[in-house]
């Protein structure tokens, strides 16, 4: 998978996530909730990761 197919998943997924959080957070429903919420913590994170490995890499790109 390329650098750019990676960052348009590994976005795809977060914004899955995000609905799932908003979702969450209307139902009231608080342990689904905070797990959504850790979703989203650990796909941004995986992100802004590929995003550093991809520099350090391949800075000139």
């Amino acid at each position: 998978m390329s650098y750019r197919e990676d960052l348009a998943s590994i976005a795809q997924r977060l914004r899955r996530a995000e609905l799932d959080l908003a979702a969450w957070k209307a139902s009231g429903i608080h342990e689904r909730y905070m797990e959504a919420y850790f979703h989203v913590e650990s796909l941004e994170t995986e992100m802004l990761e590929r995003m550093r490995r991809q520099r350090t890499e391949n800075p000139t790109e």
